[in-house]
């Protein structure tokens, strides 16, 4: 046998060791607060990675350099909805909080 039909075999012998009909654990959809992050409304990159995320585009302005970092940067973050994501080296998503939208008052 080779290597990878080990595992193979040994794969399959544990999946039918597991229980049947057992139900999933619930999901906690609670985020422990070392998992969220604020992000202020003087934080440039934000507006620019929720732009890059949604159209994969960049605006004329940008330079070579900052499309490169921005790119590179893209590959960290994930758009869920209008919620922004960032995978940490232990593939958890830490919840980055959007900053809070600017009122006008008219007098």
């Amino acid at each position: 046998m080779t290597p990878k039909s080990k595992k193979a075999l040994a794969l399959a012998e544990f999946i039918s060791d597991l229980p049947t009909g057992a139900t999933e654990p619930p999901v906690n959809y609670n985020l422990p607060d070392e998992h969220l992050f604020a992000i202020s409304s003087d934080d440039p990159w934000y507006g620019d990675m929720l732009v890059y995320l949604r159209t994969q585009k960049f605006g004329p302005h940008f330079s070579r350099d900052d499309r490169r970092r921005i790119h590179h940067q893209a590959s960290r973050y994930l758009l869920i909805g209008d919620v922004l994501y960032r995978r940490g080296v232990d593939t958890i998503l830490q919840h980055y909080l959007s900053p809070e939208p600017e009122t006008s008052e008219e007098h």
